[in-house]
């Protein structure tokens, strides 16, 4: 289960003013400002997780491996971890007890690593019941790139982080998203009219979706 603590207050993953200046706009207009929240919510939906830093509860399964796999990224820091969800009876690690090992792929681990959260049943012999891991462990950790940039050192933060960490590649999806969208000609590469000739662009590098391709996640246990 996943839990928002904290969010973002910012719903735009561009910049108003960089829209304007793809679009060689001296004015902006809401039609902007809409085009751009809505190619920004957009993206978040293509690459399937959240984009903007936020505060997260998770309870997480384990496989026996030294691994665990938090479902936002990248990770910027664990604020708390517990052994259990009942945080009154729950153990919680020390930070030295565990590392964040690969923060855009979602990965903690631990030397001593983490038993098997699976259930087990009996019928003529022990077995073990498919996919039914439980979800024991309970972090709670902040993942997400800053949008902006940010005075707040508020402490209901797990960090200080207060300039833009959005990779380019994100914002220039967003702004030629947007663009199409404005422009009311989304994934239209070219029009003639007269007689009437409409060129669709495809899903390459340089579109929107190729952009975002290398952010897309692989479920890993």
């Amino acid at each position: 289960m996943l839990t928002v603590c904290t969010s973002s207050t910012n719903a735009q993953l561009a910049q108003l003013g960089d829209l304007m200046v793809m679009l060689n706009a001296t004015a902006s207009s809401c039609g902007m400002d809409l085009a751009l929240t809505q190619a920004s919510d957009w993206a978040t939906r293509y690459v399937g997780y959240e984009l903007r830093r936020q505060v997260y509860e998770e309870t997480v399964a384990s496989y026996g491996t030294q691994r665990l796999t938090l479902d936002r990224v990248p990770i910027l820091k664990v604020q708390r971890f517990f052994d259990s969800t009942s945080t009154g009876e729950a153990t919680e690690l020390c930070s030295s007890e565990f590392r964040v090992s690969d923060p855009d792929a979602g990965f903690l681990n631990r030397d001593q690593g983490f038993r098997w959260t699976a259930q087990e049943r009996w019928e003529l012999g022990k077995y073990v019941v498919p996919n039914s891991e439980l979800h024991p462990w309970l972090v709670v950790y902040e993942a997400g790139y800053q949008v902006g940039e940010t005075s707040s050192t508020d402490d209901k933060w797990a960090t200080t982080t207060t300039m833009n960490t959005l990779p380019p590649t994100i914002e220039r999806a967003v702004l030629l998203r947007a663009g199409e969208m404005y422009q009311g000609m989304e994934g239209v590469k070219s029009m003639k009219v007269g007689p009437l000739s409409v060129t669709y662009s495809s899903e390459g590098q340089d579109s929107p979706e190729g952009l975002l391709y290398p952010f897309l996640r692989v479920a890993v246990t």
